[in-house]
C-alpha cells in the first residue's frame, strides 16, 4: 500500500490517524533531524512574478489569455507542472519533452521570461524566513533547498535576499521536476528518516509523502496552493499544518504542533 492508497482509506473512514491505515509513524514521535524547504511561495514571495511570467509566455505563443485567478486555481489542482499548463489550455506540442527532461513552454517560461520579470520586479523574502533559518541553523540542524526552479535563478534570489549563507552549495537541489528523489537523497545523507520538508504546493506534499518525509504545509497568504488543496491530506501522519514560518522552530525544536 502506498501513501495514495492510505489517503483513500482515510477518506473512506478507515483509520484516520491509525498506523494500520498509513505507512509511516506520526512525525512528532521523534525529533526532526534536518529541514528542507521549497523556495517559491515558501521562503520567497514569488507568486506575482511567476504568474506574470506564465501570462507573458502564453502571450508569446499567442494562446488564449489567462487570469491570475485561473493560474491560482491551476496550482490548487495540479500534481505536476505539465498538468497545470494543460489546465491552462497550453497545447500538447509545447509540453512535449525534447529528451532532456524539459519542454518548450517550460524553457521559455522559467529560463527566459521569468528571470526578466524578476529583474524588473524583484520578489521579497516572506516575513519570518530569515529568523526561521537563523533559529534552525543556530540549533545545529542541516538546512536544504529543494526546488523545481533553475539553479541560476535560485542562487541569484537567495544571494540577493541575504539567506544564501544558510545553505551549503551541495545542499541546494534545483531543477527537480519531481522532488521525491532529492528528498530521499537528503534522508540518506543525514542518515535519518526524521526530515521535514516545508512547502506551499500540493505537488510538494505529494512528493514529500512519496519519499516518506514529514511535510510541513505552509498555510500562509504567500502559498501557491490554498488550504482546500491540502484538505485531503491533513489527517495523514506525515502531514504537519504550519501557520507561518515563525512557527517552524517551535515545531521542529520542541516537537509541538502549532496551536
Amino acid at each position: 500500500m502506498d501513501f495514495k492508497d492510505s489517503i483513500k482509506r482515510n477518506k473512506a473512514g478507515k483509520g484516520a490517524h491509525a498506523t494500520s491505515g498509513f505507512l509511516f509513524k506520526n512525525p512528532y514521535h521523534e525529533r526532526i533531524r534536518g529541514v528542507a524547504s521549497d523556495v517559491d511561495g515558501t521562503l520567497i514571495d514569488t507568486f506575482k512574478v511567476v504568474s506574470r511570467a506564465i501570462q507573458l509566455t502564453i502571450e508569446h505563443y499567442k494562446l488564449k489569455p489567462v487570469t491570475i485567478q485561473q493560474i491560482r486555481s491551476a496550482y490548487n489542482g495540479e500534481d505536476s507542472f505539465k498538468k497545470m499548463f494543460r489546465d491552462l489550455n497550453v497545447p500538447e506540442e509545447l509540453l512535449t519533452d525534447k529528451g532532456d527532461g524539459m519542454y518548450p513552454f517550460a524553457v521559455k517560461c522559467w529560463f527566459d521570461i521569468c528571470p526578466d520579470v524578476e529583474r524588473k520586479d524583484p520578489a521579497p523574502l516572506i516575513p519570518g524566513a530569515d529568523k526561521m533559518l537563523k533559529a534552525l541553523s543556530s540549533a545545529g540542524l542541516p538546512l536544504f533547498l529543494v526546488s523545481s526552479a533553475n539553479s541560476k535563478r535560485i542562487n541569484s534570489m537567495i544571494e540577493r535576499l541575504g539567506i544564501k549563507a544558510f545553505f551549503a552549495e551541495e545542499n541546494i537541489f534545483a531543477e527537480k521536476s519531481r522532488k521525491s528523489s532529492a528528498l530521499r537523497e537528503i534522508k540518506s545523507r543525514i542518515n535519518s528518516s526524521r526530515l521535514l520538508y516545508l512547502g506551499d504546493m500540493i505537488s510538494d506534499c505529494i512528493d514529500s509523502m512519496e519519499a516518506g518525509v514529514n511535510f510541513g504545509a505552509l498555510y500562509h497568504k504567500y502559498s501557491y496552493s490554498g488550504p482546500e488543496a491540502f484538505a485531503p491530506y491533513e489527517s495523514h501522519p506525515l502531514f504537519i499544518k504550519v501557520p507561518s514560518l515563525l512557527a517552524v522552530p517551535r515545531i521542529v525544536l520542541n516537537g509541538n504542533t502549532p496551536a
